[in-house]
């Protein structure tokens, strides 16, 4: 992180400081309480500030060449972000280091207070990419229209992204306050019928969910600035991915530069880059085991043959009428 705190400005160090000496890990004690923030009717993640989000929607500005990755969590957010680092600055070693030791707070859209888009508007990369949970009823995405900065909306099959969620969740400090604790401490059934019920806070409305928020992306997708992309696809053919995802970058790549991104972005790789890297975003990845399996089809280990048709419902019924269509096994 040396490389990039020495070239923020002196106009925002302070807040820059500020950010990168916050100890996220040991923020959350046991035995404190939650705070859920609402705006627009949507409950966001637990102790999520809606300040941020509310003053981007309402006064901050995309650049053309920005890139936000729109997709929920455990839907290969963290893979197809290190994808598009390594398209946009797999050429120049200093600013792959750069753009790879971003603080948490700046790369997650709706992570940190309003200030933070002080630094991210100063940030000294070319071009800037960012993630984001939250559903597109929450990001002024007709500003990112108008910037033509680019969206991508990374699709997952519901059965393996709820039961990934199932093993990440337990270990995000801030589900364990209450009373977000009461809804992830259980068993699969219970935790099950929990999430898929939309008890769980998580940027939407109450009693939604997952699907709920591919359905506030979808009316976008035939937008020129937004792709959808399956991670089942991703999975199957990484490389047609890679050359799929520049394109829509307008990143011109030899195929020498593609197969190079393949093999940095698979899953072994990447996990054991993250647990031999030493920045401060990387330990917060490790420790929280951020990259698992990502195994298409690992559903059918722990589904009952009733948990796997009330998701084939909800999905004829809040999505029959798109063109979305799941990939459950490889």
């Amino acid at each position: 992180m040396e490389k990039l705190t020495a070239k923020i400005p002196d106009i925002c160090r302070a807040e820059w400081d500020a950010m990168i000496n916050f100890d996220f890990m040991s923020a959350f004690q046991p035995g404190m309480k939650a705070q859920m923030k609402e705006w627009k009717e949507h409950i966001l993640m637990p102790t999520f500030p809606s300040e941020g989000i509310e003053y981007a929607y309402d006064n901050w500005t995309p650049q053309e060449k920005d890139v936000l990755i729109a997709s929920f969590p455990r839907t290969g957010t963290n893979w197809t972000t290190e994808i598009v680092r390594q398209i946009l600055y797999g050429h120049d070693e200093d600013l792959l280091e750069m753009a790879g030791s971003v603080p948490l707070p700046l790369m997650l859209f709706e992570g940190g207070t309003a200030s933070k888009f002080k630094i991210y508007d100063n940030l000294p990369l070319p071009r800037r990419c960012a993630a984001s949970h939250l559903p597109a009823t929450l990001i002024n995405v007709e500003r990112f229209k108008k910037a033509n900065a680019k969206i991508i909306c990374v699709i997952r099959n519901p059965k393996d992204q709820a039961l990934s969620w199932f093993n990440f969740a337990p270990k995000l400090p801030y589900m364990h306050l209450e009373p977000v604790n009461q809804w992830i401490k259980c068993d699969w059934p219970e935790f099950f019928e929990n999430y898929t019920s939309g008890k769980m806070p998580m940027g939407m409305k109450n009693g939604q969910w997952y699907l709920d928020h591919i359905l506030t992306w979808y009316p976008h997708r035939d937008d020129k600035n937004v792709m959808f992309i399956y991670y089942e696809d991703m999975k199957k053919d990484l490389v047609a991915a890679i050359r799929r995802i520049s394109s829509f970058l307008n990143v011109e790549l030899g195929e020498k530069r593609v197969l190079k991104i393949a093999e940095k972005c698979g899953f072994i790789e990447m996990k054991t880059a993250t647990e031999n890297e030493l920045g401060e975003a990387e330990k917060i990845r490790k420790a929280l085991g951020v990259l698992h399996k990502g195994t298409v089809g690992a559903w059918k280990e722990r589904f009952t043959v009733a948990q796997s048709e009330a998701i084939d419902e909800q999905v004829e019924k809040k999505l029959s009428t798109t063109d979305i269509k799941f990939t459950y096994e490889l």
